[in-house]
């Protein structure tokens, strides 16, 4: 699920949305192109009927059985402000900078962003779903332009 928290397109799943707004943006941005009237995107309306022929998979689930102990190094907390969560999800993180407590040396970087901690917000912010594989057509409902 890397591609989730480097926002990459290059990836074995298929990305759905229990969103109809967050469909629809990414719908509009497209892989190639931004979304127009003699060009439009498009958003699928999906109904899975049959667990057997499509499996999902819940990003935030399947992680969640990932994740070590708080006491772990390699957890999926931040060392950011508050405001670090809405800079991840905004895509601007460079803009966030490190606070270290008084009397620690000072070190000027961005607050550390885990793969772990990145998916989580991604998956949450889009109300991700995955697809491993393809989506028979019979469970394709509706299809909507968007531009």
């Amino acid at each position: 699920m890397r591609h989730i928290a480097h926002t990459s397109t290059d990836s074995p799943y298929i990305s759905f949305s229990h969103s109809f707004g967050v469909a629809r943006a990414y719908g509009l941005v497209g892989r190639t192109a931004i979304a127009t009237a003699s060009a439009p995107g498009y958003v699928y309306r999906i109904e899975v009927s049959d667990k057997k022929m499509v499996k999902l998979i819940d990003p935030v689930r399947e992680l969640l059985k990932t994740l070590p102990e708080p006491h772990e190094p390699l957890t999926y907390q931040h060392d950011g402000g508050q405001n670090f969560l809405r800079a991840v999800l905004d895509g601007d993180v460079m803009r966030c900078r490190y606070v270290a407590p008084p009397g620690a040396a000072v070190v000027v970087r961005t607050p550390t962003l885990s793969d772990r901690f990145a998916t989580l917000a991604r998956a949450l912010r889009d109300a991700e779903v995955l697809v491993l594989g393809n989506v028979p057509a019979s469970m394709v409902r509706n299809r909507f332009e968007v531009s």
